[in-house]
């Protein structure tokens, strides 16, 4: 189900034409996220 958030906010940002980047941050980014991690996108 997080991934499905992800890669939904994924496709809607890149599809705006003044986001040049997404980046995931935290622990998400580094593979150490538990159940109750929140998502860092910047």
């Amino acid at each position: 189900m997080i991934y499905n958030i992800i890669q939904s906010v994924t496709e809607k940002l890149s599809s705006l034409p003044y986001i040049e980047g997404i980046v995931l941050g935290g622990s998400r980014a580094r593979g150490t996220h538990t159940e109750d991690s929140d998502i860092d996108i910047g």
